[in-house]
């Protein structure tokens, strides 16, 4: 067997959930909530305004029924950083990719504000998701011990940045900024990109403006 390399993790409460895969294919494994009574969560509402949610319910999670979980509401745009009482021991020449379990966006309208999470092997304390709600008209409710994320351990590629007196010279046929990975030098857009009905129309443009005529 192949050699592998080791990710420890540190436990802030003797119940918090042992990360693991769920699949023996999955590159990933997930990370849950972990909230108690007694959390005021760092959050920033839809007009950027910093202030503190608190958990509802002051029973811990010995109960069994879901009702008496600790949670919190989401309300729509917020942002929350969310608990989830792991530390991870990340060797030297790794780093850690936070991901949004899939199903989130599509069922609740949950995701990670920042897209995907970064976390360098420096960084020796708890893992918080920075969440929010997207869901157009309501608030969303997340539970203590809800699998909100997903993490990788990705081998870290070093390299040199190194300041230039060149300005970078054009490598292909594109030309703008955003908008314009399918666009040619001359504002055409790439046939194989787009639908045949487009570029018909967009060909037909072109040749109009540049006043190409058929021989």
């Amino acid at each position: 067997m192949a050699w592998l390399p080791s990710l420890k993790y540190y436990k802030l409460h003797p119940d918090v959930p042992s990360p693991n895969f769920k699949t023996e294919g999955a590159a990933c494994f997930d990370v849950c909530a972990f909230l108690t009574s007694e959390n005021q969560l760092t959050a920033y509402t839809v007009d950027n305004k910093k202030t503190k949610f608190h958990c509802k319910r002051d029973t811990y999670l010995q109960w069994s029924s879901e009702s008496y979980k600790p949670y919190i509401n989401v309300p729509y745009g917020s942002r929350v950083l969310v608990p989830t009482g792991l530390i991870f021991d990340i060797p030297e020449e790794y780093y850690l990719k936070v991901y949004t379990r899939s199903s989130s966006p599509l069922k609740n309208g949950l995701m990670l504000a920042n897209s995907t999470g970064i976390i360098d092997s420096d960084y020796i304390h708890e893992l918080f998701l920075m969440l929010i709600n997207v869901h157009s008209n309501r608030s969303i409710r997340i539970n203590h011990l809800d699998r909100l994320c997903q993490v990788e351990m990705r081998r870290k590629q070093t390299y040199n940045l190194i300041e230039t007196d060149e300005k970078p010279e054009q490598k292909t046929d594109r030309t703008g900024g955003f908008g314009s990975t399918d666009k040619l030098s001359d504002g055409a857009y790439q046939p194989h990109l787009i639908d045949p009905k487009l570029f018909e129309q967009q060909t037909s443009v072109f040749k109009h403006k540049h006043r190409i005529v058929p021989r």
